[in-house]
């Protein structure tokens, strides 16, 4: 079998790269997983943005499109799929109706963490985290929105890899020591196979549900 180039990664730097970035998260988030009751979902532009796109500390990173033009993007849908168990067909759907070409792959890191999740991680508990860490939310990054297409994931690609190093090393340039997630308690087992742990109980939160703290 004939190894694949490892994929590209960039850290997003213009409007028409996070503009990729939302329409593939619209494509994950709302084509895949049907959660398009979410609030920030545009429904009309058919992307996922929301404020914390926007504020200082944000890195959005990402793995670009292999095909510059819409039509070769279309036949890479579909010649990818016949290696996964998703529909050719479906594969194309989300794309058919203009010629926007999303990104393959994307994660957002933090540094610092954003305040509103403060209380979840607990982040300024010296009981937790010491005395020294818990004085400079610098320490702390937050890692989110991670998403690749079904059709890409999994080691033949190397994109999932590829984002979690990128996330990994981008959070450490900027000078974080701890890369933060939360998740629901079933997602949880997947983010402790890529190395994540633990660190104290699930907590409920009235937008999210049940929660799992992670580092």
């Amino acid at each position: 079998t004939e190894q694949k180039p490892p994929p590209v990664i960039r850290r997003c730097s213009t409007r028409e790269e996070l503009f990729s970035i939302a329409r593939l998260r619209f494509m994950v988030y709302v084509g895949e997983l049907k959660r398009s009751n979410y609030s920030y979902v545009d429904n009309i532009r058919e992307i996922l943005e929301d404020p914390l796109d926007h504020v200082e500390g944000c890195a959005n990173i990402y793995v670009p499109h292999p095909e510059e033009r819409s039509d070769a993007w279309r036949e890479f849908l579909t010649r990818t799929a016949k290696d996964s168990s998703v529909d050719s067909g479906e594969a194309t759907e989300a794309v058919e109706k203009d010629d926007f070409v999303p990104s393959i792959g994307c994660v957002r890191v933090h540094v610092p963490s954003p305040a509103k999740y403060t209380p979840l991680f607990s982040m300024s508990d010296e009981a937790v985290w010491g005395k020294e860490l818990a004085s400079d939310p610098t320490h702390f990054a937050f890692f989110s929105r991670v998403m690749v297409p079904a059709q890409l994931r999994g080691r033949a690609y190397g994109c999932t890899e590829a984002l979690y190093g990128a996330a990994a090393v981008t959070a450490r340039k900027m000078g974080a020591r701890f890369l933060l997630l939360n998740c629901t308690p079933a997602l949880a087992p997947l983010y402790e196979a890529k190395g994540f742990l633990r660190y104290k109980p699930a907590a409920w939160d009235e937008g999210m549900g049940l929660q799992v703290p992670m580092v």
